[in-house]
């Protein structure tokens, strides 16, 4: 934090929903924590500033004692204000909903997070607030408003603002400032639209009518989007700004980007928007599993759970979640002798679902700008086809009494749909009434998208959070026509994770032909090349992503695509025809092998190239090719990078073996059998360069020839258990041995320690006294927060030291006397030193 040139007029603290407590400058004061037994606390801290409009705000947690930053430090300083923006779409955009009587106008609001004067942010003055260089960022599907611009207060939910947090303290919307842009986000929050007089007890009131905008039709909210360009348009043209628009849509906030933008241009309406990025958008629909959905619906109308219901009716049974959902549940009902029966009925023919996608799909893309796709599902997942349990939960009586202990007063199962036959996707039963199987039969011909890539959504977090394995009441439970107070214990039999597909990978990328099934492997093609999307550039990451996630690798290709993206940009394909690289052949140490890319350049483009230092040597590289020397075994790589100067950057890596040593990586579950608690070893990477594998637990016997997989189990009371592996290929034999801890999984993460020490940091790291009997203390320069990694002379990781701020102390006095390697992570590089415990 900076004071300089201004006066710190008071601090503000405030722990979860507690009262915040204020210190001035000089003053001592206590905020009282008592009754909090988490060892991760959070504090929100506001600094009051003399003089300022805004105040600036952070948030930072006490981790077992230590203070460590979350999320961004961003500011408040150098916007439109606390107060968001109204803006009506007016009167000349309005739109009548699928089963509305009249057109009518869309509201939203916005705040403008102004570009960083060169003077800093204490320079921005009402002269340097006005709109130069825009990206405007709108919000997705939010019912209820629950996620606002940007939070107020601790106990507040992340806003979309703080949603742009990334990596160690990153931010990527203070990133965009930084480089002279003036962020814009769109909010649709709930708004009146009428009121009604009610006369209870001969008084007559007036009751508000509300439209929740955040779950409102996608075009309706896309009328308001194209006034908010339009009214920006006109700030550029007051200012005499030539610069474009750039508009960023995540989830839902995609597709009313793209309905705005198409919309604008099917009628003459300038956008001047050089770039839309569609972040993780449901071009072709989004899923949540019908599973899932019928719990929800079961527990608010036969368990009839209040909260449970609102989820429902406002959330899955919305507006906007009808346009997109794929699958959809619909409550059914039935009434017989006086009783109303409830249950669940599955479709993928939802009225407005069928009504939104052919709207969109007949209007197509915006086409006069520059048009990317950032993608949270990966491109080669394992596919899941078969029937996986969801949720299975139950609740059963306890103590005495009616019915007796151990009776089952509820049982909720939830599974995910089979891959071409109909099946059981939930199974519900409550104490005295029918139980309830609910089956569903995919016959649109995507599969099973439960099981395929896509950016994750925590459905299953939401409905489970409420479910615990001790003790779970069910107060005045409604069984037929009366009330019984009855205790049960609720117990979690089955979860198959927090988090299921959301947005399909296909679904994301807006495939041209989307009539298959999107759980198969998509390859690693080039899809625009090919022209089976309708973008001009996409990243997917490797693995799967929770939805609308930015990471640092997603961070940096956004900002290459802002940076440089135009419209009318030549594609870089690969060639028909290209070099073939040996990736199958190990590199034997002391050899060197040429590797080429496969792009067709254009006119004065540049290549750069990355490679796996320390076990490969730079020979000469240009702008086709690197040559590199093997040195050292293991899993080596090289990387052309592609300088793109319009967009993203792209990239070629290609891996392959150097020497003949392979190691094996340990896994993070359990596994038991004979022999008690034991793990899974795999030999990594699996090459099928390796022409034999030998497994030993005593460095001399040496058995499990060439299995790549080899099971160990806990030997005794021993903690771990050393493990060798002999591995052979062309390049001659080689033996590795590290041990495999069974209770602490951080100890199986190891770090192969090599000859020479990296150290690609741009700032200095001081670590004294060394050597050392007691502690290491690691000095960071600068206000970025550094990990710290201590490994010991076998590889294995025995400190970790988290968003280290300044300075770090590395415990070693329970450390045996040796040598160490402390690794430093800060800014996405990292340096390597050598410590001494005497």
């Amino acid at each position: 934090m900076n004071s300089s040139g201004r006066q710190l007029k008071y601090l503000e603290l405030q722990v979860g929903d507690k009262q915040s407590v204020s210190i001035a400058p000089g003053e001592l004061n206590t905020l009282n924590i008592s009754g909090i037994t988490d060892p991760t606390i959070k504090i929100g801290v506001k600094l009051h500033w003399q003089g300022l409009e805004l105040i600036e705000r952070f948030d930072i947690l006490l981790e077992n004692g230590n203070l460590i930053p979350l999320n961004s430090t961003t500011t408040d300083l150098c916007t439109s204000g606390q107060i968001p923006i109204a803006l009506w779409s007016g009167s000349n955009l309005t739109f009548k909903g699928y089963t509305e009587p009249a057109a009518v106008e869309g509201f939203g609001e916005y705040k403008i997070f102004y570009r960083k004067p060169a003077g800093g942010w204490l320079a921005c003055n009402d002269a340097h607030k006005v709109i130069r260089k825009p990206i405007i960022i709108i919000d997705g599907f939010d019912p209820g408003d629950e996620r606002k611009i940007s939070k107020l207060n601790i106990t507040d939910n992340d806003g979309i603002w703080e949603l742009l947090s990334y990596g160690a303290n990153k931010h990527l919307g203070d990133d965009f400032r930084s480089k002279g842009y003036d962020v814009i986000v769109l909010n649709f929050p709930k708004y009146q639209i009428a009121s009604v007089s009610v006369t209870i007890s001969g008084n007559t009131f007036t009751m508000p009518i509300y439209r929740d905008g955040g779950a409102d039709y996608i075009e309706r909210n896309a009328r308001v989007l194209t006034r908010l360009i339009q009214k920006v348009n006109a700030e550029l043209q007051a200012v005499g700004s030539t610069e474009k628009i750039v508009v960023v849509g995540p989830s839902m906030g995609g597709q009313i980007a793209r309905y705005a933008l198409k919309y604008m241009e099917n009628n003459n309406l300038n956008h001047n928007t050089r770039l839309f990025v569609s972040f993780d958008s449901p071009n072709h629909g989004a899923n949540i599993p019908v599973g899932l959905q019928s719990a929800i619906l079961y527990a608010a109308y036969v368990q009839e759970s209040v909260l449970a219901k609102k989820q429902y009716e406002q959330s899955i049974r919305s507006t906007a979640a009808k346009q997109m959902l794929i699958h959809q549940v619909t409550n059914q009902s039935l009434t017989q002798n006086g009783w109303t029966y409830h249950y669940p009925l599955a479709t993928q023919n939802d009225f407005f679902r069928q009504t939104w996608q052919s709207t969109i799909d007949n209007m197509g893309y915006p086409n006069q700008l520059r048009k990317v796709a950032l993608v949270n599902g990966s491109r080669n997942m394992a596919w899941q086809p078969s029937v996986t349990t969801l949720i299975d939960y139950e609740i059963t009586k306890a103590g005495g009494g009616v019915p007796p202990q151990g009776t089952q007063l509820a049982k909720v199962q939830a599974y995910t749909t089979a891959h071409n036959f109909s099946s059981k996707v939930f199974y519900g039963h409550i104490f005295t009434k029918p139980a309830m199987n609910i089956y569903h039969h995919i016959t649109n011909g995507w599969g099973n998208l439960d099981g395929a890539s896509g950016g994750l959504f925590d459905v299953s977090r939401q409905l489970t959070k409420e479910m615990t394995t001790g003790q779970f009441r069910v107060d005045n439970t409604k069984i037929w026509f009366i009330n019984l107070p009855l205790n049960g214990i609720g117990v979690l039999h089955a979860n198959a994770g927090d988090y299921n597909t959301f947005i399909p990978t296909v679904s994301a990328l807006g495939y041209y032909n989307r009539n298959f099934e999107w759980g198969q492997n998509l390859g690693t093609n080039n899809l625009v090349c090919s022209n089976q999307i309708p973008f001009d550039n996409y990243f997917t990451p490797s693995s799967d992503q929770p939805h609308v996630t930015v990471t640092e690798a997603s961070a940096q290709w956004i900002t290459q695509e802002i940076e440089k993206g135009q419209a009318n940009c030549p594609k870089i394909c690969k060639a028909l025809i290209g070099m073939i690289n040996d990736l199958n052949t190990p590199l034997c140490i002391g050899s060197t092998r040429t590797f080429y890319h496969n792009y067709n350049l254009l006119p004065g483009q540049t290549v750069s190239w990355e490679y796996a230092t320390g076990l490969l040597q730079l020979m000469s590289s240009n702008n086709s090719s690197i040559t590199v020397k093997s040195l050292d075994h293991g899993a080596a790589f090289v990387k052309a990078v592609i300088n793109n100067p319009c967009g993203a950057n792209l990239e070629e890596k290609m891996i392959f073996s150097s020497g003949a040593g392979y190691s094996f990586t340990v896994s993070r579950y359990d596994i038991t059998g004979p022999g008690g608690k034991g793990k899974v070893l795999e030999v990594n990477p699996n090459s099928p360069a390796i022409t034999g594998i030998s497994w030993s637990l005593d460095g001399t016997n040496y058995t499990h020839n060439n299995q790549v997989f080899y099971n160990v189990y806990k030997n005794g009371t021993a903690p771990s258990r050393q493990v060798w592996l002999k591995t052979q290929n062309s390049c001659g034999s080689h033996f590795m041995s590290k041990p495999v801890w069974f209770d602490n999984n951080d100890y199986n993460d190891f770090y192969t320690v090599n000859t020479t020490l990296s150290n690609l940091l741009s700032v200095q790291i001081e670590v004294f006294p060394n050597p050392t009997n007691s502690s290491w203390i690691v000095k960071i320069p600068g206000a970025e927060p550094a990990n710290l990694e201590l490994y010991d002379a076998t590889g294995r990781k025995v400190r970790t030291v988290q968003k280290a701020l300044f300075k770090a102390e590395m415990g070693s006095a329970a450390l045996p006397p040796g040598i160490y390697l402390l690794k430093v992570f800060l800014n996405g590089q990292e340096a390597s030193y050598k410590l001494i415990k005497q």
